[in-house]
């Protein structure tokens, strides 16, 4: 063998050491840490607390027309309910991704959808199908539009984030 073979040899003998090397460095991006504990923490913590901080609030500000407005207490139970269980499906996504469970990402995309239809469902239909009367549902249609365009954004961002994350990919197998 010429040296020059020994060279090429050599530097191909280095490179997959190298590449072994780099193989088994832990990746940066594994692991819940930055945007991902941000959005765990959003999804077990602070959607909670928001969601019951907004359900004591609007039962304050309500129980007390429900006998005068028809259909009021059929919206604000109806909302209530849907909003709980919305909440335990947030846990449990945040949890999941948490802990890195198995389909976490699976879970966590599906409650984004439950959100997503949520929000639709609540802005849009809710109010109409309760029985509440045209002059307040058009009281009620700006915080309405509000509530969509902010629950459509957080749906985009963190769908998104799900399907583009670095960390998301090197964290989960799903």
């Amino acid at each position: 063998m010429t040296s020059i073979e020994q060279g090429n040899t050599d530097h191909q003998l280095g490179e997959v050491i190298k590449e072994s090397i780099n193989n088994n460095k832990p990746n940066k991006f594994v692991g819940v840490k930055g945007w991902l504990l941000l959005f765990c923490i959003i999804l077990t913590i602070i959607v909670p607390l928001g969601s019951f901080f907004n359900l004591y609030a609007g039962w304050i500000d309500t129980y007390e027309y429900f006998d005068e407005i028809s259909g009021l207490n059929t919206f604000v139970y109806a909302d209530s309910l849907l909003s709980i269980l919305l909440v335990l499906l947030s846990v449990r996504a945040g949890i999941a991704l948490w802990k890195i469970k198995p389909r976490a990402i699976i879970i966590t995309r599906n409650y984004l959808l439950i959100f997503l239809g949520y929000t639709i469902l609540s802005t849009q239909f809710l109010a109409n199908i309760s029985g509440l009367s045209d002059d307040i549902i058009e009281s009620m249609r700006p915080e309405m539009q509000k509530l969509l365009i902010d629950g459509v954004v957080f749906f985009a961002i963190w769908y998104s984030y799900l399907g583009f994350s670095r960390r998301v990919k090197a964290t989960y197998y799903d």
